[in-house]
């Protein structure tokens, strides 16, 4: 039976996951051992992942990324320099950046996570509008004009959600969601501004 006391030290410091986080792996993490002992272990594993996207076929990689990412994300709860994940995701996207992927969400989930995890997502946001990748997908305009909201760039947003619409992106409800929902609190606003 897992006991959470062996990580409860550490939890203030654990980045969530929206998947949630494996409790063994990280009683496993926290448990008391000598940390050289988990050192190699991780460093065993990573070199394990490293090895088959080096020896993949082509049509493999996304996937072997993809597990790469999510086994790292895991084992590095406190997302740290000792994770690297910033340098994998910046070697994956860059690795995996071929016209048939441009479009698939599993990749262009791979760089909004990727943004997610920098200070100023904006640069990647707009490399990949000039580069055309994710711009059918509604999760790169919401995510892009929510950064933009949080920044207080309002006709940006206004702009943004209209290309969106212009570039036919999809799923529309999710895009039609969000846009009511920044047009509502954006009303709100004005009126607050002029009361």
């Amino acid at each position: 039976m897992i006991s959470f006391e062996d990580f409860e030290h550490s939890k203030e410091n654990i980045q969530p996951l929206r998947q949630g986080r494996k409790p063994e792996v990280l009683q496993k993490l926290f448990q008391p051992t000598e940390p050289t002992k988990l050192g190699l272990d991780l460093d065993g594993e990573r070199l394990k992942f490293e090895h088959q996207i080096a020896n993949c076929d082509d049509d493999q990689l996304l996937d072997r990324w993809q597990e790469y990412l999510a086994w790292t994300r895991q084992h590095f709860p406190m997302a740290g320099q000792q994770s690297r994940l910033v340098e994998l995701y910046e070697r994956c996207t860059r690795e995996l950046m071929v016209s048939q992927l441009l479009q698939d969400p599993r990749y262009v989930q791979m760089w909004l996570d990727y943004a997610a995890l920098v200070q100023n997502p904006l640069d990647i946001y707009r490399f990949l509008d000039h580069n055309g990748v994710g711009v059918q997908s509604a999760k790169l305009y919401v995510a892009w004009a929510m950064y933009l909201e949080l920044c207080k760039r309002y006709p940006e947003v206004e702009a943004l959600y209209h290309t969106a619409k212009q570039r036919g992106a999809r799923p529309k409800e999710l895009l039609q969601s969000h846009y009511e929902n920044y047009a509502q609190e954006n009303v709100k606003r004005l009126k607050e501004q002029f009361a």
